[in-house]
């Protein structure tokens, strides 16, 4: 006998976490996969766009496992990373989670307050103390909403406590029956922000894709309690998925849509049907109804909402809708999972990968971020800049410092002298303001010391020395260690270094014994301001290629490796940071001969926005003409330069200087010939 049907039955389910035993859950190849690997007792990690199911899989899962004995845990992140949360708050709270889980008899609070000395040792006493001696069984631990943890200042210490618990295993049998699975809208690269640390590269990946048509059976079994009403379950299914691409929560919300308006329960409408051949036609309309149209409004679980804020709201939202419009043109994109724009579009849920390419995830998002929505961000995206005053400059500077203070080595290799300049006055001034120690060694200040001092700048010991002498000089290390001359102690040193010519082994020794035993409190800045030389206006001379056999470019980049190296075995380098800037490009600066620089990463400086040149073209024409339309001018001179910081201000001061400029009637025309004038024609003559 067939069930009657209930309207208010609702099948489908378009928030939250499906029961483990839902009507329409969806078994994907995720599912398997997940099970298997955590049976093999494999540490996993989900990491993919908000609503594709990780919750509900997870459930599923966890129920599954405990069928088979593993005694299961979930710790939620949602509900201990809130604002400002304390070390040990995290961590209390954790092993709270974790006793009422696995149902431990313990005095919770007697014996952690034995334990607070050390939050992280305390989670780990904790699990090898109690937890693992407690519970028998195999256990794993699931951590949704990974990635609240990103904004924790501790949390590198965290993942190095799941780190240390799966290392654990190779000596400590009791480790091998303890695995975790962790959840959320993260990268393996957002999760370990210190680049002293090993990154986070350990661990099974479970790939989380979208509903495919012969997954689909529990969805189909919704339509045929319906069976008068539609005809043909699967075409009805297979149209709905070419509009939401498989995606899971928009899945769910179509098929609800059409259950509840061919239920007759929608509106009070009449019963309807969806003939077999009338599914493209029916299916459209409703989709377009119920969801593209006042698509804002009728976003009630807020799937459409999250991707537009989390776009608009990036820090790389200028990136993500240049390659946003790419893929929307039909361009191909292969995915790099190294690209953190790349990664960043994906985990808005905007794009996925279909063969190693980027591509839009449905239909629906299709239509409603279009053309005309990447247009109306761009010009949000302009006016917010022009309102913050250069707030690309100043959020470089952050993430800079960011890094720096993470103890990332970062260079500025530019083209672009003005923006470099000012970009490294910002550092500058932000370094200050933070109370940082750091020390700027300029190669030109050097080579200007040379010619008053007569010696040698191109002598490599001579170099090294002169650097010695700034770090001394800045860290007042002469007057905090009794007789220290750094003349003297150079000098007697050299008998020791296996190259006494190089230089660069005496200058890391003087870093290791004298700068990193003296300053033991701060973290140290080393800052290379021009790593390549000019003479009288030529490029003669350079810091890498002086004379032959005198190779600066290697030592240098081989000085930071070598520091960098030596955090393995000393930690007082872990106090050390390089930033490197100056007007070059990468080809000049490293060769093929150097092997590759991985140990930091570079800022990127582009050119400025209309927006951002506005101000200083118009400050400028203001202060010859009175009467004349600016935006004219302005725009012609964007158009010619392209926001280029030297380019821009070589036309403007063209235009400032010559005498017929106040007298013309036609801006676009006078821009025109000026450029070639004074510009094209004298480079091609030249």
């Amino acid at each position: 006998m067939n069930r009657v049907f209930d309207p208010s039955d609702k099948y489908y389910q378009t928030g939250g976490s499906l029961n483990h035993n839902a009507r329409s859950y969806v078994i994907r190849q995720a599912d398997d996969e997940l099970i298997k690997n955590l049976e093999a007792r494999e540490y996993c990690y989900i990491f993919n766009a908000r609503q594709m199911g990780k919750s509900s899989l997870r459930v599923r899962a966890m129920n599954k496992l405990k069928d088979k004995g593993f005694s299961c845990a979930v710790i939620d992140m949602t509900e201990i990373c809130t604002d400002k949360v304390s070390k040990e708050d995290f961590y209390s709270t954790i092993i709270s989670q974790l006793v009422a889980y696995f149902k431990i008899d313990i005095q919770e609070k007697d014996w952690w307050d034995k334990k607070r000395t050390n939050f992280m040792f305390g989670l780990i006493e904790f699990i090898q103390e109690v937890l693992l001696e407690k519970v028998n069984q195999n256990i794993i631990i699931f951590v949704e909403e990974i990635d609240r943890i990103i904004e924790v200042e501790f949390k590198d210490e965290f993942f190095n406590f799941l780190r240390s618990c799966y290392n654990k295993r190779d000596n400590n049998d009791k480790y091998k029956r303890l695995t975790f699975a962790l959840l959320g809208v993260a990268t393996p690269f957002d999760l370990i922000a210190n680049n002293k640390i090993t990154p986070f590269n350990f661990g099974q990946e479970i790939e989380l894709t979208g509903f495919k048509i012969e997954e689909t059976e529990p969805l189909q079994n919704g339509f045929k309690e319906l069976k008068e009403k539609i005809s043909d379950p699967k075409a009805v299914l297979e149209e709905v998925l070419f509009w939401t691409g498989g995606q899971p929560y928009l899945t769910q919300k179509v098929c609800q849509i059409i259950l509840s308006k061919y239920s007759g329960i929608q509106n009070n409408q009449e019963n309807t049907t969806i003939k077999q051949g009338k599914e493209k036609e029916i299916i459209e309309q409703l989709v377009q109804h119920n969801i593209i149209n006042n698509w804002m409004k009728n976003d009630s679980q807020k799937n459409l909402l999250t991707i537009n804020d989390r776009l608009k709201n990036s820090p790389y939202c200028k990136q993500l809708l240049t390659i946003y419009k790419q893929i929307l043109e039909g361009k191909e994109i292969k995915l790099d999972k190294n690209n953190r724009i790349h990664m960043e579009i994906l985990l808005s849920g905007l794009v996925v990968e279909s063969d190693r390419k980027l591509k839009i995830y449905n239909r629906i998002y299709e239509s409603i971020f279009n053309q005309s929505w990447i247009d109306e961000t761009e010009r949000e995206n302009i006016s917010s800049s022009s309102e913050q005053n250069n707030s690309e400059l100043e959020t470089e500077v952050e993430k800079l410092y960011e890094g720096l203070k993470a103890g990332d080595f970062c260079y500025v290799l530019s083209s672009q002298l003005p923006d470099k300049d000012e970009f490294f006055k910002e550092i500058n001034n932000y370094l200050e303001a933070k109370n940082t120690q750091f020390v700027i060694i300029n190669s030109d200040k050097i080579y200007e010391e040379s010619n008053r001092r007569q010696f040698d700048w191109k002598a490599r010991g001579q170099w090294y020395l002169s650097v010695a002498k700034i770090i001394n000089k800045k860290f007042g290390l002469n007057s905090q260690t009794e007789n220290f001359n750094i003349n003297d102690w150079w000098r007697n040193n050299k008998d020791s270094a296996t190259d006494p010519n190089q230089g660069q082994e005496l200058l890391i020794n003087y870093i290791e014994t004298q700068l990193l035993k003296i300053e033991k409190e701060h973290n140290i800045i080393i800052i290379f301001d021009s790593i390549s030389f000019s003479e009288n206006g030529k490029d003669d001379y350079r810091l890498f290629d002086i004379i032959n056999g005198f190779d600066f470019q290697d030592e240098i980049f081989n000085l930071l490796c070598s520091c960098y190296e030596r955090r393995r075995e000393n930690s007082d380098f872990e106090k050390l940071t390089f930033l490197l800037l100056d007007v070059i490009v990468d080809s000049e600066c490293i060769p093929p001969d150097v092997k590759n620089i991985t140990i930091g990463w570079r800022i990127n400086l582009g050119n400025a926005s209309e927006q951002q040149a506005k101000p200083i073209i118009t400050h400028g024409l203001n202060k010859k003409f009175n009467n004349v339309k600016y935006e004219i001018m302005l725009d012609r001179i964007s158009y010619w330069t392209s926001g280029h910081p030297f380019l821009t201000q070589q036309l403007l001061k063209i235009v400032l200087n010559d005498v017929t400029s106040g007298q013309q009637e036609n801006y676009i025309d006078y821009i025109d010939k000026l450029v070639k004038r004074q510009i094209t024609t004298p480079f091609k003559n030249a």
